[in-house]
């Protein structure tokens, strides 16, 4: 069940961790650099997310399909970022814009532990959904 807004604050820094496997999304090898910054787009009510330490941007391929890698850019791209009514609270999804039914998902549902991620269609798994973590020193 979706919610109607997320409760994620412009420019403030969060810790992306998947509910499936407590994996979370740094844009980087080196845990210690895994706060992202989420920032509402220019007027409206997208989202981008950029890595704290190196500016980088969690972006989709410019021709994606299911099962497309998600990369990282110094270019940004814009996510809906969806939050959920769920069992075990409120969790979030995050979706490519414009209908695609296309959204971030753990690879082989986080079996094994890659943290490779992926866009694929909603299913309603866990590899699916993500909890969000907003660090306390987070002023920019």
């Amino acid at each position: 069940m979706s919610l109607p807004q997320p409760s994620l604050i412009s420019g403030k820094i969060y810790k992306i961790i998947s509910v499936a496997d407590a994996t979370i999304i740094t844009l980087t090898d080196r845990p210690i650099e895994g706060s992202l910054v989420a920032r509402r787009a220019q007027g409206g009510d997208k989202w981008t997310l950029e890595n704290v330490a190196t500016g980088n941007y969690l972006i989709y391929p410019t021709n994606f399909t299911q099962g497309s890698r998600l990369a990282v850019s110094k270019q940004h791209v814009e996510w809906d970022i969806t939050q959920w009514k769920t069992r075990s609270g409120a969790e979030y999804r995050v979706w490519v814009p414009g209908g695609t039914e296309l959204l971030i998902d753990l690879v082989d549902y986080g079996i094994g532990g890659s943290g490779n991620v992926q866009l694929f269609k909603s299913h309603d798994t866990t590899a699916q959904f993500w909890l969000v973590q907003r660090v306390v020193s987070d002023d920019l």
